[in-house]
């Protein structure tokens, strides 16, 4: 542990650059010596990380060795012969570039990408076929991670939002002298909406997915109440469509209660 972080501070390196070089590594066996590196500066033993990775300790000992010398460039992986590259340069900046949108802005009827649309992608555009692991190595090679996305509500609104928390910081001081509860009560639904799986996208850019409200048909409606000082939650079915006694009922039932 002492020993990698002597050579993390020569270098001027830490654990998040570390990090960052091993998500970034051009090729899975460059990658695969960061994690080692990321492994070490998190207090892990050479023999700890070798069980991990299913290498001889000497081997992570080469690798921190070659870091202490020549720094990052010293993990840097060179291709020795073998076939050259499924897609030269200009065909993997055209793939970078479609998996920023939507499939179907590239023609392809899929929802979102994964390795079998990048592989239906640079069959149509290249005409070359490639394994799913090849195509799953191009999506980090390009920089993409993984994500699971947050939604971005397509019909919000700043302007309002700004000035209901002005007033509800308001109203929550005046409740706190009063001794008063505040009850958010609004519609509730179980309802049918967007899934949010991981998705491909850029190192560093948020996970987004559009979100769409759906129809009356496919909710199950009920009223719902919740105190956010206290934890209080009260509920009340409503069997077909909300109206304006379905939400005097539960005004007075939450008076009630």
């Amino acid at each position: 542990m002492d020993e990698m972080q002597k050579v993390l501070g020569n270098w001027q390196l830490d654990v998040k650059a570390v990090r960052e070089q091993m998500y970034g590594a051009a090729t899975p066996r460059e990658r695969e010596r960061w994690h080692a590196m990321w492994l070490l500066a998190r207090g892990w033993s050479a023999a700890q990380v070798a069980e991990a990775l299913e290498r001889d300790a000497h081997t992570i000992g080469d690798w921190l060795e070659a870091l202490s010398q020549k720094g990052p460039t010293g993990l840097a992986f060179e291709q020795s012969g073998g076939p050259p590259p499924a897609l030269d340069p200009a065909q993997q900046a055209t793939l970078k570039a479609a998996v920023q949108v939507a499939p179907n802005g590239v023609g392809l009827d899929l929802a979102k990408w994964t390795w079998k649309g990048v592989r239906q992608f640079v069959q149509e555009h290249f005409n070359c076929l490639l394994s799913s692991r090849t195509c799953l190595n191009y999506l980090h090679r390009l920089g993409l991670v993984l994500k699971r996305p947050k939604k971005r509500l397509c019909k919000a609104n700043a302007e309002k939002r700004v000035v209901f928390v002005q007033e509800y910081a308001s109203l929550r001081a005046d409740a706190q002298v009063s001794g008063a509860k505040i009850f958010f009560v609004d519609e509730a639904h179980f309802r049918a909406d967007v899934e949010s799986r991981r998705q491909w996208v850029l190192r560093g850019e948020p996970a987004l997915v559009d979100s769409t409200s759906p129809s009356f048909g496919e909710k199950a409606t009920y009223y719902s109440a919740v105190c956010l000082e206290t934890g209080e939650v009260l509920a009340m079915p409503v069997d077909g469509n909300t109206n304006a006694e379905t939400s005097v009922a539960f005004l007075q039932l939450l008076r009630e209660k």
